[in-house]
């Protein structure tokens, strides 16, 4: 139900002419298109690989190379206007970036191909460039990680790109002796983004294969967004990448951030168990510029934290369809990302969404941030917990779901919470099964969902933990049923 009503949304806001299905989706697809009221101009064709004539009226080829729906973490997803012109200097952007030889590079993906990091990055690039691609879908990369390994180790596969959750789940996947007779020399770009990327994950996921021949140079951060077509900046893959480790308490949008230690992705030895630290994100390529904005849309120097705003030829041209308001916003010829990050000597470091943030005693609290430390914390783990914000009848509210089948994680966590709040908010720690966290297609946290889901009609998880304003706690027992 949940997923024939989000098709009808999407069928809602691009009023598409016609929808192309595999057979087996074709009663769910039509299902939707009669939820979304377009049964009378929409007609579903099932996709045949045998030879067939059509009484559909073809129209003239459209504007638009593609309307490229956002993921949805921020709210829900909008069709973004792609043109011919974004995608040709995107895909250029991206041959300058990663450079090599692009009738022999091979890139192997898992990504999802209704996502801008796999139909342009893992799909689209690689067909321009005529190169090679290994393709396997998700869930074969989630049942058996070791796969798409084999195509760089076994096969010469050259370009990789995955969020940090797929090199985490590598690593709990994938030990050294799976590994035996690979060689990993010829990897080139290990690629990282869509989300916030984990110093330690990254560094560790580095050492894992660098007894096969991985070097820790070819460990690459990147940041884009659909709005910008997708990539916006990407660090060289000529020199090992750099990680900074800040003074959280000092974090405030206009000011300069508190450099408090540095050192060298891969280094898993420096980093530790990563809290505290951002990955750099490299800077950007011709045909987009990135400026760091205040509060008030002023620029900011070098070293001061602010919010992202991109200009250039692969800034789409805007939203198609959909009333629901984004973090992102088309202004002045560019994008105002919704997300917060600073540069620092010519590199940049993403340290959340700012939509995501809650501002205490000055300094903004970013959801992702909370959810990193409360991974360390022995039983959550990566990908188990989610953070968001809000504010309603009793005043600004943090909010935990960790999804497990028990809470001994509990008064730790509770304490986690408690020291980065300081009882200037309440504080609420809720323990819910697998599938209780609202995700995005791509996997990301749907934070503004949750917290509507937690304001107007519940969350169905028991609360194991809260703190009043003024930092009064309020532990549930542990003991709680899977």
């Amino acid at each position: 139900d949940g997923y024939a009503n989000h098709i009808a949304a999407l069928v809602r806001a691009a009023d598409p002419a016609l929808i192309i299905s595999a057979p087996r989706y074709l009663e769910l697809i039509e299902r939707a298109v009669e939820i979304a009221d377009r049964t009378d101009r929409c007609p579903v064709r099932v996709l045949d690989m045998e030879p067939a004539t059509s009484e559909f009226a073809v129209e003239k080829p459209a504007e638009l190379a593609l309307l490229q729906f956002t993921s949805g973490s921020s709210g829900r997803p909008r069709g973004t206007r792609i043109s011919w012109a974004n995608l040709e200097a995107n895909i250029g952007m991206m041959e300058e970036w990663l450079g090599g030889d692009r009738y022999s590079d091979q890139i192997a993906t898992w990504l999802p191909h209704y996502h801008d990091m796999g139909l342009i990055g893992g799909m689209l690039t690689p067909a321009v460039e005529q190169g090679h691609v290994w393709v396997m879908r998700p869930e074969q990369f989630v049942r058996r990680p070791i796969r798409w390994l084999e195509c760089f180790g076994k096969r010469g596969a050259t370009l990789g790109a995955s969020p940090t959750f797929g090199y985490a789940h590598i690593l709990r996947r994938v030990k050294p002796h799976h590994l035996d007779g690979m060689n990993f020399s010829g990897w080139r770009a290990a690629v990282s983004g869509a989300e916030r990327i984990d110093a330690a994950v990254f560094s560790q996921f580095g050492e894992l294969l660098e007894p096969f021949g991985f070097r820790a140079s070819s460990l690459i951060g990147g940041y884009g967004l659909a709005e910008a077509t997708l990539l916006v900046c990407g660090r060289s893959h000529e020199k090992p990448g750099t990680v900074v480790k800040l003074d959280w308490s000092q974090l405030e949008v206009g000011k300069p951030v508190a450099v408090t230690d540095r050192a060298m992705l891969g280094d898993s030895s420096a980093v530790g168990d990563g809290s505290g630290w951002l990955v750099g994100c490299g800077s950007t390529h011709r045909g987009v510029a990135l400026t760091v904005l205040d509060e008030d849309g002023a620029d900011l120097p070098p070293g001061h934290l602010g919010e992202l705003f991109v200009t250039g030829r692969c800034v789409a041209g805007g939203y198609e369809g959909g009333d629901e308001v984004n973090t992102a916003k088309f202004v002045n010829g560019g994008v105002r990302t919704g997300d917060a990050g600073f540069m620092l000597d010519g590199e940049l470091y993403v340290v959340g969404r700012i939509g995501d943030s809650i501002k205490i005693r000055g300094r903004a609290l970013y959801a992702e941030d909370l959810e990193a430390r409360l991974a360390l914390v022995e039983g959550i783990g990566i990908g188990r917990c989610a953070v968001f914000t809000g504010s309603g009848d009793q005043g600004d509210t943090v909010v935990a779901v960790v999804e497990g089948p028990t809470a001994e994680w509990a008064d730790t966590a509770l304490q986690i919470l408690a020291d980065e709040t300081g009882g200037a908010v309440r504080v609420e720690l809720m323990r819910g099964r697998a599938g209780t966290i609202a995700r995005t297609s791509s996997g990301k946290v749907r934070r503004r969902v949750m917290w509507r889901m937690y304001s107007e009609d519940g969350i169905d998880a028991e609360v194991v933990g809260s703190i009043g304003p003024g930092g009064a706690q309020s532990a549930k027992p542990s003991e709680v049923s899977a």
